[in-house]
């Protein structure tokens, strides 16, 4: 997974969305010839469904009218179609499921869409006034460097009738107040 992927699912995560990168069904077979088609989880005869493979199966059901056919391969390499739903009559139920899934995509396509420009829109406000507040202290601490200078030099100049000892005191003073605040 690249950086792209890995901030996108964190989007993802932070709205509350339950992202999956496993799970899906291992193939999606089709017949050229009679149009038949499917989606197919195969097994061994002695594995079985992990949580992912249920949960986005039972989605992928729920939300798309996709039933994800099991098949099982023997040890032998024979395949076990299912009996309730041999290969033959997977086309219309695939038909109906390309049918749901692209008309929700149609639908979803644009809610995507405004979703991502509106995160994106928001990040960019964010960005632009961190960066406006990081140049705006900028400006505040080099004025303050120049107000520093300018007070320092005014000072010396006005300690210049005064006797050195005071005027040893005002510098040192000026330096450790002054410079401390600075750097804090």
């Amino acid at each position: 997974m690249n950086a792209t992927e890995e901030r996108f699912d964190e989007a993802c995560a932070a709205k509350g969305f339950r992202v999956l990168r496993s799970g899906w069904p291992d193939r999606i077979i089709f017949n050229d010839e009679t149009g038949e088609a499917a989606f197919v989880e195969i097994k061994r005869e002695d594995d079985s469904l992990n949580e992912n493979q249920h949960f986005l199966h039972k989605q992928l059901r729920r939300l798309f009218g996709i039933r994800v056919q099991i098949v099982t391969v023997k040890k032998s390499g024979e395949v076990n179609w299912p009996t309730a739903l041999p290969p033959s009559s997977l086309t219309s139920i695939a038909d109906e499921a390309f049918d749901r899934v692209r008309s929700r995509t149609e639908k979803g396509i644009p809610i995507l869409k405004e979703t991502f420009d509106k995160f994106e829109s928001e990040w960019m406000k964010k960005l632009n006034s961190e960066i406006e507040v990081a140049h705006e202290f900028q400006r505040f601490a080099y004025d303050m460097k120049e107000n520093y200078k300018e007070l320092k030099r005014e000072l010396l100049r006005r300690a210049n009738g005064f006797d050195t000892e005071f005027q040893q005191q005002l510098w040192d003073a000026i330096h450790q107040d002054v410079d401390q605040d600075i750097d804090s």
